[in-house]
């Protein structure tokens, strides 16, 4: 555990690979975005206008990350030294919660969504087509 805060282990140009338990751990991880993306693309072409752009964050949001998964299984797989390197990982890591912080924000804004597509609806309720 002492050797996650040092920079050798980050930075290594030769690091180990993962080993049986960072395999299975990787394998979880694009299980579970393809799951999530096969939901996220069922509710994504129900076309309903308050939820859509959700929807569709959530599934790029999975999509891209299920590739940069499988990229990493390969280079890990196939040992290629500097792409094998810990610090991608944990940049793939943030990059993902920044991501996904970013579609809770877009959430958070449903409900002001709502109220202005129903402000919109009764508007166009009194313009003549």
């Amino acid at each position: 555990m002492n050797e996650l805060l040092t920079l050798g282990y980050w930075f290594n140009s030769r690091p180990a690979p993962f080993g049986n338990f960072g395999q299975t751990l990787l394998i979880a991880a694009i299980v579970v975005f393809l799951i999530g993306s096969l939901i996220s693309w069922r509710f994504y072409k129900r076309q309903m206008p308050v939820y859509h752009k959700v929807w569709q964050s959530l599934f790029s949001f999975c999509i891209a990350n299920v590739i940069v998964a499988l990229f990493w299984a390969f280079f890990d797989y196939q040992m290629i030294p500097i792409l094998m390197s810990k610090i991608w990982y944990l940049l793939w890591l943030i990059e993902a919660l920044i991501w996904f912080i970013m579609i809770l924000i877009r959430i958070k804004k449903i409900p002001q969504r709502k109220q202005e597509l129903t402000k919109q609806q009764e508007f166009n309720k009194y313009i003549p087509k």
